[in-house]
Parts: structure tokens; C-alpha cells; sequence
């Protein structure tokens, strides 16, 4: 498991972080574990709440029970977040096909289903950003805030769509 350094704007002295890793990374980890009861997403958590500890105690070594705390605040955090998925896919498997969250209400063309479809085979991750800046109309800063994302990111995603967008359906960028 590799976590990233703190970036903080007073960042602890590395060797006063190795320390304090090494003597709470197990533990803190088989919490994170415990919580997810998926390794992946227990390293995860445990670096979203070592990155949040860090930045709340203002670079210096953050008391235990906040950051265990965190932990268990970033654990349901994301199991809510995959129950919603759950749930929105499970709906999306009773309604029949033609119930696409892309499909007009009007006749479709030719060129609207072919969108449709590439949009259909992108990364759920960018089919997010597409349709909310595309459907919705959100700004980039919106986007970031409803994906709980970075702006950047959000920017970054939807110029990847678009890119593979342009790619598979051939359109040359102007």
C-alpha cells in the first residue's frame, strides 16, 4: 500500500511523517479494512482521511481519534455512494432500452442514435461530465462541486470525452 505525502502548506518534516506512519499505518489501515471490507477502497478511505487529518491539524501529527473518526466518516461516505450506484443501476436494468438517459423526445436521427451509442460505451466517469455539461448545463466549477471533484478534473474529463467522442465518430477538431 503506498500512501502519498502530505501537501499541506506546512507540511510535516519527512522524517517526523515516516515515524508517525510507521507506528500508525497497520492499525489505521486494518480500521480502514474493517470499515470497507475491501482493501482497495480501504486504502482509499485511509488516504482520504490522512490527507483531511493532516490538513486539519495544520501540518503537525493529527490526534488518532480524528483520524479514526475520518475514517468511519469516509467509509459511509462511500458505501453510500455505491448503494446509490447500485440502486440507479438496478433501475436502469428494469426500464426497458429505449429509456436511455440520453434519448430525445422527439424522433431520433440517424446521427443522434450514433451518439447516443458512443456516449453509451465511454467511462461512467465521463459520461457524468458529458451529461452535465451537455444536458444540464453546469459550469465546470458545478460539476466539480456535485462530483465532488477537482474543477480541473472535471475540465479534464469532459476534454477526454470529447476527444473520444471526436474519435469514434470521426469528426476532425477545428
Amino acid at each position: 500500500m503506498s500512501i502519498i505525502p502530505i501537501h499541506a502548506e506546512n507540511p510535516p518534516p519527512a522524517d517526523e511523517w515516516q515515524h508517525w506512519m510507521d507506528a500508525n499505518l497497520p492499525r489505521l489501515f486494518l480500521f480502514a479494512r474493517q470499515q470497507t471490507r475491501n482493501e482497495t477502497d480501504a486504502e482509499d478511505v485511509l488516504q482520504e482521511a490522512l490527507l483531511e487529518s493532516w490538513r486539519r491539524s495544520g501540518g503537525s501529527a493529527p490526534d488518532l481519534p480524528l483520524i479514526y473518526t475520518t475514517i468511519r466518516r469516509r467509509a459511509i461516505d462511500l458505501g453510500r455512494k455505491i448503494k446509490v450506484r447500485r440502486d440507479y443501476q438496478d433501475q436502469q436494468e428494469e426500464l426497458p432500452p429505449e429509456h436511455s438517459w440520453i434519448t430525445p423526445c422527439f424522433e431520433e436521427l440517424d446521427d443522434q442514435r450514433e451518439l447516443r451509442k458512443v456516449v453509451a460505451t465511454l467511462p461512467e466517469n465521463l459520461q457524468e461530465v458529458i451529461t452535465l455539461k451537455v444536458w444540464t448545463g453546469l459550469t465546470f466549477r458545478e460539476i466539480a462541486q456535485v462530483l465532488e471533484i477537482p474543477q480541473n478534473t472535471a475540465a479534464s474529463r469532459y476534454r477526454i470525452a470529447l476527444e473520444k467522442l471526436r474519435t469514434a465518430l470521426n469528426i476532425k477538431a477545428s
